[in-house]
C-alpha cells in the first residue's frame, strides 16, 4: 500500500498525556498537495492511507478514533468516538464527510450515518445492542448536524 502521509517526529503536541504528531502529505490526492501539513494524530491507526481521508489544520485525532474513506476532520469537533459499545464492545467513530454529512466506522462497517442506521436495524432491531447504537446515532446527529457545503 502506498503511504499518503508521514508523521513528523519534530512537530508534536501533548494532549492529555498523549503525544500527537503533525502529518505531512507524501502524495497529491483530492486537493491535498505533496508536502502539505495536516493536523495531529497519535498513530497511523487514526488515519487511513487509502481513500481521501485527511486531518486538517490543528485538528487532533487520537485514541481509538479512525478517519477513513472520504472523511475530513478540520477541527476536533468534526468527529465523535464512542465506546466501547455494541455487540463487539468496541469503539464507533462518527466523522464529518467532505459533503457535510457523517460517515461511520464501526467494526467492519464503514458508510454513511443513514446506511449505518439501516444496518443496525437490520442486524439488531430493538435488542440491547440496537438500542445502544440508536442512542449513539441520535447523539452523533446532535453533535455533528448536517452542514451546507459551498463549492470553492
Amino acid at each position: 500500500m502506498n503511504r499518503k502521509y508521514e508523521l513528523l517526529q519534530d512537530d508534536t503536541k501533548e494532549f492529555f498525556g498523549v503525544t500527537l504528531y503533525r502529518i505531512r502529505a507524501l502524495i497529491e490526492f483530492n486537493g491535498i498537495k505533496v508536502g502539505e501539513l495536516g493536523g495531529y494524530i497519535a498513530t497511523e491507526k487514526n488515519l487511513d492511507h487509502s481513500g481521501n481521508a485527511w486531518v486538517s489544520d490543528n485538528a487532533r485525532v487520537y485514541g481509538n478514533a479512525r478517519v477513513s474513506d472520504n472523511a475530513r476532520v478540520k477541527t476536533s469537533f468534526d468527529y465523535l468516538c464512542l465506546g466501547p459499545i455494541g455487540s463487539r464492545c468496541a469503539f464507533t467513530t462518527f466523522m464529518r464527510s467532505k459533503d457535510g454529512g457523517v460517515i461511520v466506522a464501526c467494526g467492519c462497517f464503514t458508510g454513511t450515518l443513514e446506511d449505518f442506521e439501516a444496518r443496525v436495524q437490520q442486524v439488531h432491531g430493538k435488542d440491547e445492542h440496537g438500542q445502544t447504537y440508536a442512542a449513539a446515532i441520535a447523539f452523533a446527529r446532535t453533535m455533528l448536524p448536517p452542514q451546507e457545503v459551498t463549492a470553492c
